[in-house]
C-alpha cells in the first residue's frame, strides 16, 4: 500500500440508503448479531441505516473508485493520509485542538468536523486546513459530490466540462463510475457556495444530470482512529 499503509478486505453493504462507497469515503463495520449474523466482516458507508446495524466502528477508507452492494473490496485503515478523504465543512486548524480532528459523518460516510462531546470517535488529525473560504475557487482545490443512485440520464458526465448545481458551477476533474453509471464527481473551482444534498447537478457539455448525496472538501489528514473524550 502507499506509504506502507495497511488495508483490509471486506464485503460491502449499501444500507437502507442504497449508498455506494466512493474512493475516500469512510466505511464502518456492520455489527453481527442474532438478526444479521451473516454480516460478519461486512462494512457500510450508510451509518444512518436502520436495517443494517452499523457499530460506529471505523473500518477504513474506500480504496476502489466505486464499490457497490454485496461486492468485496479493500479498505485502508492505517496511513490514511496517503488516501484522499473528504470533510463536510471548512476547517481552520489553527484554532482549538478540537477542530484539528475529524469524526465520521452521521449518515453519508464523509468526515465531519469534531465538536466537543463525550467519547466522539476521531478518525483523522488534519495536517492542513481543509479550506477557509466559502468557495473552492482554486483549480488545485478538490470537492466531492456523490450521486448515490447514479446519473438520471443516459448521457454520462465528462472530465473537463462545467457542471452546475443550483447556481453553483464547478469543473469536473474526475468521474467516479462503474460502466454506464456515474456515482460521483470530483470537481475543482466550485463557485459561490457549497453544493447541497438533494440538489441536481447538470453537465453543460454532456447534458448528464444526477441528484447529489454526500458532498465534501478534500482533506489532508493523518490517521488517528481513536476515541476522543472531552
Amino acid at each position: 500500500m502507499p506509504g506502507g499503509g495497511i488495508a483490509k478486505y471486506f464485503k460491502y453493504n449499501d444500507g437502507d440508503g442504497n449508498i455506494p462507497g466512493l474512493r475516500g469515503q469512510i466505511a464502518y463495520r456492520v455489527g453481527a448479531n442474532a438478526a444479521n449474523v451473516t454480516m460478519k466482516d461486512t462494512v457500510t458507508c450508510d451509518l444512518g441505516s436502520a436495517t443494517i446495524v452499523s457499530t460506529d466502528e471505523f473500518a477504513g477508507i474506500v480504496l476502489a473508485n466505486v464499490i457497490l452492494n454485496n461486492e468485496y473490496g479493500w479498505f485502508q485503515d492505517e496511513n490514511i493520509g496517503e488516501v484522499d478523504a473528504w470533510a463536510v465543512a471548512a476547517i481552520d486548524r489553527s484554532g482549538d485542538t478540537v477542530v484539528r480532528r475529524c469524526i465520521p459523518g452521521a449518515t453519508d460516510g464523509i468526515v465531519a468536523t469534531l465538536t466537543a462531546g463525550f467519547e466522539q470517535r476521531v478518525c483523522f488529525e488534519l495536517l492542513a486546513d481543509v479550506i477557509v473560504t466559502a468557495t473552492v475557487t482554486l483549480s488545485t482545490d478538490r470537492y466531492l459530490g456523490s450521486i448515490p443512485l447514479g446519473q438520471t440520464t443516459a448521457a454520462q458526465f465528462v472530465v473537463g466540462e462545467t457542471v452546475t448545481a443550483n447556481t453553483d458551477t464547478a469543473v469536473v476533474v474526475e468521474v467516479l463510475k462503474r460502466g454506464t453509471k456515474d456515482y460521483g464527481l470530483i470537481v475543482s473551482t466550485l463557485t459561490d457556495n457549497y453544493w447541497v444534498l438533494g440538489e441536481t447537478v447538470v453537465g453543460s457539455t454532456s447534458g448528464a444530470s444526477g441528484v447529489l448525496g454526500a458532498v465534501g472538501f478534500a482533506v489532508k489528514a493523518g490517521n488517528y482512529n481513536i476515541v476522543y473524550q472531552r
